[in-house]
């Protein structure tokens, strides 16, 4: 009886695994080229339209004296050297050091001017400025984290390899067929707009992070969520880009969390649990990107939200900068982007609004009687 079921489980168990074994190989065979990966072939069809460049966009301010700055950079430069050549050693094999790191006046680095094929750093020495334009076909989640490591001097941290249980892949993919949590509650955001409507601004948040049970990621989305839902009270649609470990041919290996911000708000413990129940999305989508290369996948995708929320924190960072902002240079497939850099207890979050639903002249008068500092950038 024992060996009769091993002889039906084996070839049960082996073709439900067959998609996954044939994703896995194709993701990884050096005969394939680059952009085969759905997200891949997303930012590369966005990297150029209507003639124009697209790019992210960040610069950190910091406050040192002059001989500290100096020594500061010529400590970080070789590094970020070294960083976007072992990334992209092919595609900057002919460009000089000086041309991926180099000085500028201070009218350009403060500027929105773009420039590099894949990544460029501008230096602006006296006013104590580092910005860096990145081309998001080839700079990932995974690749932002390192470079902010750099600037921060802070410690490397492990992203999440992909998992390899049995049956887990498959079962997060089946999930998420049923429950569809890409699918949007209410009307998105319009992005109908043009670029000179963008609208940016950042400010700093310092929170009490050591709430019990509760992760540092939800409390700075449950603070930015309640905010916004005062401006504009609605069911948002919310997506949480999860980054994991490099995989060779993908540049941007991704997975999603979608969750649902309802109009009547959450508290802290709702929406961890609410993260926490839809964690398998990360697993399904990954595998499924990866297994599309139609770059109509990643728009589809974000026409279906109203924010997309990216967070990223400085494991024990050396260096704190006296602010820090990115943003990117044209109108999103969706209304709000929100980016979080955690540096210690200060959490910098940037918010591009590429929508006119959002009553942005509200959100100003809110942050003013809050008493909270902002910045538009």
């Amino acid at each position: 009886m024992f060996n009769l079921l091993c002889g039906w489980l084996f070839p049960v168990f082996f073709l439900l695994h067959i998609p996954r074994i044939l994703i896995e190989i194709k993701s990884r065979l050096h005969i394939f080229k680059n952009c085969i990966h759905g997200e891949d072939s997303y930012q590369k069809s966005r990297n150029i339209t209507n003639n124009t460049e697209k790019r992210i966009l960040s610069w950190s301010y910091f406050d040192m004296t002059n001989e500290e700055w100096e020594e500061y950079i010529d400590n970080i430069v070789p590094k970020l050297l070294y960083l976007y050549k072992s990334f992209f050693c092919e595609m900057l094999k002919n460009v000089k050091g000086d041309e991926l790191v180099c000085l500028k006046p201070h009218s350009d680095v403060i500027s929105y001017k773009l420039c590099g094929d894949v990544v460029v750093t501008w230096i602006d020495m006296k006013n104590q400025i580092i910005r860096t334009c990145f081309n998001h076909q080839w700079c990932s989640g995974h690749f932002f984290i390192q470079y902010a490591t750099i600037i921060f001097k802070g410690e490397n941290i492990n992203l999440i390899n992909y998992p390899r249980t049995p049956f887990l892949i498959e079962y997060s993919l089946i999930k998420m067929l049923v429950y569809k949590p890409h699918k949007p509650i209410s009307r998105c955001f319009n992005v109908n707009i043009s670029q000179e409507e963008i609208k940016r601004i950042k400010y700093e948040m310092k929170i009490d992070y050591k709430l019990k049970d509760i992760h540092k990621r939800t409390i700075i989305l449950w603070n930015i969520m309640t905010l916004l839902n005062t401006i504009h009270r609605k069911d948002y649609n919310i997506l949480i880009p999860v980054p994991f470990a490099p995989i060779k041919n993908i540049w941007n290996n991704i997975g999603a969390v979608f969750i649902k911000w309802p109009k009547e708000g959450l508290t802290l413990e709702e929406l961890e649990k609410n993260i926490k129940l839809n964690s398998y999305n990360a697993i399904a989508s990954n595998i499924y990107l990866r297994a599309c290369t139609s770059s109509n996948i990643g728009k589809e995708i974000r026409n279906n939200v109203d924010i997309v929320f990216s967070s990223a924190y400085v494991k024990n960072p050396k260096i704190l900068p006296k602010y820090n902002a990115m943003t990117f240079s044209d109108v999103a497939d969706y209304g709000i982007y929100c980016l979080t850099t955690t540096i210690k207890d200060i959490t910098n979050v940037s918010l591009t609004f590429s929508t006119n639903d959002f009553n942005f002249k509200n959100l100003l008068s809110q942050l003013e009687k809050m008493k909270i500092d902002y910045m538009l950038i």
